[in-house]
This record gives C-alpha cells, structure tokens and sequence, in this order.
C-alpha cells in the first residue's frame, strides 16, 4: 500500500489474515543499517538525547543495552543521566 519501509511493533498487532501476496526485500536493503538509529519503532535522522533518571529508576536502566551509542552517567545522588544518539525525538 505504501512504497517506504514501515515498521509495526509486533505486540501491537492484535490479528491477522493470511494472504496470497508476498513480499520481496529490495536489493541492497541493508536492514541492521536501517535500524542502527532507531529507538524502538522510531526512525529519522538521529538527535543526541539526554535524559535523567531519578534513583529509584537508574537500576532498571542500567540493567540493560537500550540503544547501541547509549552513555549512562551516573550522578552523586545515584540518579543517572542516559544519553544516546537516536533517531525520532
């Protein structure tokens, strides 16, 4: 229906009908390259973010890799700041 590549979160999608249609992957779609940026289902050109997480949070987020050029700074009060280069602010 579209002629750009479209991303859905697939714990959104609530059904589905199969169809006879297929589908082709373009020639030299580099996929990894395409999401590199991205931030969950957000793609665009990329804006440096910074964002400060209280105490009681900073555990969850250190606990993980939300983003491939993510920093996590931690702060005197054992807050933190997360900061990361992402694509759709």
């Amino acid at each position: 229906m579209r002629t750009e590549v479209r991303i859905f979160a697939l714990d959104r999608i609530k059904m589905l009908h199969p169809t006879k249609e297929s589908f082709e992957v373009a020639e030299g779609f580099d996929f990894e390259e395409f999401m590199r940026p991205s931030f969950g289902v957000y793609v665009g050109e990329p804006v440096k973010v910074r964002i400060w997480f209280s105490p009681e949070a900073a555990g969850y987020i250190k606990e993980k890799i939300w983003h491939d050029t993510q920093e996590i700074v931690p702060q005197k009060d054992g807050s933190i700041i997360f900061e990361a280069e992402v694509a759709g602010d």
